[in-house]
């Protein structure tokens, strides 16, 4: 190199390091993703609590009609309350059947024979009409 000759180097195609955009970029899409596995999460916690007291209430009515066949009378009357939640207090038992931690039925009719399921972390709640044998979710 003589002394006429400038010293250039070599042109890069990019900053060598992050600068405060590409940081920011990153931050933003590192909190998105974070936001959307807990989304996820909180989507599917809340669908379990929802399957549980749809299968407790399934449990139950197949304890119920057992019951039923026995006695040619269904166990339980209106406000008769089934739980293993010593919060909620049961009112009333059936053999062969124990709801899942945070289940409560409910019978709300004896005439006809009609009970709900929730549970206390879900806002569903089931329906089940012991007449028509129709479960609905509301």
């Amino acid at each position: 190199m003589t002394a006429s000759q400038k010293c250039i180097p070599p042109a890069s195609k990019g900053p060598d390091g992050l600068t405060v955009v590409g940081l920011l970029v990153w931050v933003i899409f590192l909190v998105l993703a974070l936001l959307i596995v807990f989304w996820v999460l909180g989507f599917g916690r809340r669908s379990a609590y929802e399957i549980s007291a749809r299968h407790d209430l399934s449990k139950f009515i197949v304890a119920e009609e057992a019951y039923f066949r026995a006695n040619r009378v269904y166990k339980g009357t209106a406000d008769s309350v089934i739980s293993n939640d010593p919060a909620k207090g049961a009112t009333f038992s059936l053999e062969g059947f124990s709801p899942s931690e945070g289940v409560s039925i409910t019978v709300i009719s004896d005439d006809p024979f009609v009970a709900v399921s929730r549970h206390d972390k879900a806002a569903v709640v089931f329906e089940y009409d012991f007449e028509l044998g129709v479960m609905n979710k509301k």
